[in-house]
């Protein structure tokens, strides 16, 4: 049996990296202008990526980008050039090798939205939302009604897992003026059993 090449192991290694970073969140600045941009890795394949831009301005073809993902276990970090660019969607080919290194905050994974319900007073009318993305301790989430305040909450969510509860405290709330509607993080303190073994499914799934 042969021996497999440095490159070879190289490129066996990245198909890996890659190919567990699918819907995690991720930063890019470009290498000519430092220009910021935020998103969500769509797709990959062996040296490739697919990034959905959740920042407006968008890259053209032929940038060069340095790319951080989170992944499940690590930061990854490498460059990348833009092939193509189509809204907000951009494919961009790998440049240099995958380097992994500790992750600064909780890997946040984007998943199909999830409808649910914040209490934020006991005995008050609940505010409808919309989870977007979920980590181990925290998630966040959508609402067309106002967010306007921040602390402890109650949270009820319909996960095709059957129901999740739990108590959290909401950190952040801003109103998207682009998209008229508001966006808010929040980090889970407590949760049964039941919805912490469904929370577990979905960021598995």
């Amino acid at each position: 049996m042969g021996l497999i090449s440095a490159r070879g192991q190289r490129r066996i290694n990245a198909e890996i990296l890659l190919s567990e970073i699918s819907g995690r969140r991720c930063r890019l600045q470009g290498l000519d202008d430092a220009s910021l941009h935020f998103g969500w890795i769509c797709e990959t394949d062996s040296s490739s990526v697919s990034v959905e831009l959740s920042s407006k301005r968008e890259i053209a073809s032929g940038c060069f980008v340095y790319v951080e993902v989170s992944g499940p276990k690590s930061l990854l970090t490498f460059t990348a050039s833009v092939a193509e660019s189509i809204s907000k969607l951009t494919k961009m080919e790998v440049a240099s090798d995958i380097e992994q290194r500790p992750l600064k905050s909780e890997s946040r994974t984007k998943i199909k939205v999830i409808e649910g319900e914040v209490f934020f007073i006991a005995g008050t009318e609940p505010t409808p939302i919309s989870l977007v993305d979920v980590s181990e301790h925290g998630f966040g989430f959508v609402s067309q009604s106002p967010i306007q305040v921040t602390g402890p909450c109650k949270v009820v969510l319909k996960s095709h897992y059957g129901d999740v509860e739990l108590t959290g405290d909401v950190r952040h709330a801003r109103n998207d003026k682009a998209s008229a509607i508001f966006r808010a993080g929040a980090l889970i303190l407590e949760m049964n059993r039941v919805s912490r073994a469904r929370w577990t499914r979905l960021l598995e799934g």
